[in-house]
């Protein structure tokens, strides 16, 4: 109980998928994308921290532990290809 679990993860969308198919024709292993659903399952158990799973530059942009303005230059190169949540054991 109290503990996290922080994950960021790539969501199966074809510009990343054609990514990780150079990845593994270049014989590079372990590069894995799931569905929302799927990454959803890791944090089964545990509550979500807001904002949930949303994609990187979306989850707490405006923090001031890091530049806002990076996040938001970075929106355009991955919207939607990875995603990120934080989950709290109660």
């Amino acid at each position: 109980p109290g503990s996290y679990l922080v994950i960021s993860h790539g969501l199966t969308q074809e510009p990343l998928d054609q990514v990780v198919e150079e990845y593994q024709q270049a014989g590079l292993t372990g590069v894995t994308t799931r569905a929302r659903e799927a990454i959803l399952r890791f944090f089964d158990g545990l509550e979500l921290v807001e904002p949930g799973l949303v994609s990187l530059p979306g989850w707490r942009p405006t923090t001031t532990a890091c530049d806002p303005t990076w996040f938001a230059s970075q929106y355009n190169r991955f919207p939607t290809w990875v995603l990120c949540g934080v989950g709290h054991k109660p």
